[in-house]
């Protein structure tokens, strides 16, 4: 896309108005063809353009449409776990009362913890948001404990994969005849339920890993729970 457009041309000749021609004559998604930009003005920067066309402010780019969040209701949730095999109803029901991420959840080991707190501690993440106290209830944190022999209380709490868990998730589906959800809805599922039950939006930011309040008011405010 990029070669056949700007190829022959002397990058230092190239103009806010050709770059702008161009994305306006991609016939592809938003997120590609910004895609596309990103990776024009990388080419642009090493060529040495100064001002680099590409990165005029002028030049419009397509708005990407926000995903439509639709979480489970909690019937689903509860249907879900129901008819998901014994092994994961533990990690299913952790996931929809936590809000954490999949991968956050499979990550936590035993010395993360704090039962006296009531509360497990994420140790990785990719923003210091997400690096974080998350509360969990205090029935839950004791099935959890009581699930496993004080003697083999040591790494991960829940064994398995992402993949797994999703695979559950969609047989369990299946087997409720209800439509399809993945994990991470679980997690859309709680920050919305938040929400609208009038929790300050920094408390279930901070809950939830989230670097900006304004990605968890923008995002799920308007959510319609059908509960």
């Amino acid at each position: 896309m990029i070669r056949p457009a700007f190829g022959e041309q002397d990058p230092q000749a190239i103009t806010p108005t050709q770059v702008q021609e161009w994305v306006t004559g991609l016939a592809l998604k938003p997120s590609t063809v910004r895609r596309y930009v990103a990776t024009l003005r990388q080419v642009l920067d090493y060529a040495g353009a100064d001002p680099n066309p590409a990165r005029d402010p002028k030049i419009r780019l397509p708005r990407q449409e926000r995903e439509q969040i639709t979480p489970p209701s909690a019937k689903d949730v509860e249907l879900i776990i129901l008819h998901a095999p014994a092994r994961w109803r533990l990690l299913l029901t952790a996931l929809a009362e936590t809000g954490m991420r999949i991968s956050e959840i499979l990550a936590v080991e035993w010395g993360d913890i704090d039962r006296a707190g009531e509360r497990l501690i994420v140790r990785k993440g990719k923003t210091k948001a997400a690096r974080r106290w998350v509360p969990i209830n205090s029935d839950l944190l004791h099935e959890i404990i009581r699930s496993t022999p004080p003697d083999d209380q040591t790494g991960r709490v829940f064994a398995g994969t992402p993949a797994a868990v999703q695979n559950a998730m969609t047989r369990a589906c299946q087997s409720a005849g209800i439509a399809h959800y993945h994990p991470h809805d679980f997690r859309h599922r709680y920050i919305s339920v938040q929400i609208a039950r009038g929790v300050p939006v920094p408390n279930v930011a901070a809950h939830v890993g989230h670097s900006r309040h304004a990605v968890t008011l923008d995002v799920y405010s308007h959510v319609l729970l059908d509960d």
